[in-house]
C-alpha cells in the first residue's frame, strides 16, 4: 500500500511539473543562442549528412546526444523547434524521479517528496526545461549516473558500474 501511495504522490508531483513545464514554453517566441546550432545538427544528422553545422563545418563543440534526439523526434513531431523544446521537458519532468529515488536513500521519503517538489516548481530547472538547450538532459544523466553510482557502490552491485560507462 505504501509504494503505491508513494508511486501516486510522485506521479502528481509529474503531472504538476508536467503542466508547469507547457505553460512556461507559451512565453518562448524565439529561439535562445544556441538552439539554432543544436536544431541544425539534428536535422542534418536525420538528412544523412554528418554532424554538420550551421556554417557546413563538422561540430566539435555539442554534445551528440540532444541533437540526435532533436532529429529521431522532429520525425515524429515535423516540426524542429517543438521537437527539441519538448526533449527539453520531457528530461525536466523526469529528473525529478532520481531525485527523488537519491534523497529517498540519503534521508527519508519525506524529504524526498519535498526534495521532487521543489525540482519540479524550482524556476531556473522549469525554465530550463522549456527552451531548447541540452541542460535538463544532461541534468538528468547526471543526477541519474549519480543515483546509479551510488547504488553500486552501497549495495555491492558492480554490474551497475556497466550503466555508468
Amino acid at each position: 500500500m505504501l509504494k503505491n501511495k508513494s508511486f501516486l504522490i510522485v506521479l502528481i508531483i509529474l503531472i504538476v511539473a508536467l503542466g508547469l513545464r507547457l505553460y512556461l514554453l507559451q512565453s518562448h517566441k524565439i529561439l535562445e543562442t544556441d538552439s539554432p546550432a543544436y536544431i541544425r545538427l539534428g536535422q542534418n544528422l536525420i538528412a544523412g549528412k554528418g554532424y554538420i553545422d550551421n556554417e557546413g563545418y563538422k561540430n566539435l563543440w555539442f554534445p551528440p546526444l540532444y541533437p540526435i534526439l532533436i532529429g529521431i523526434s522532429s520525425l515524429i513531431t515535423n516540426n524542429l523547434e517543438l521537437a527539441s523544446r519538448l526533449i527539453s521537458i520531457l528530461f525536466g519532468v523526469l529528473l525529478i524521479i532520481p531525485v527523488f529515488l537519491f534523497v529517498k536513500r540519503f534521508y527519508n521519503e519525506k524529504s524526498a517528496y519535498l526534495a521532487s517538489i521543489l525540482t519540479a516548481i524550482y524556476p531556473v530547472l522549469a525554465y530550463l526545461s522549456t527552451i531548447a538547450y541540452s541542460d535538463s538532459l544532461y541534468i538528468f544523466l547526471t543526477m541519474t549516473i549519480i543515483l546509479v553510482g551510488w547504488v553500486t557502490l552501497t549495495e555491492n552491485k558492480p554490474y551497475l558500474y556497466f550503466i555508468i560507462i
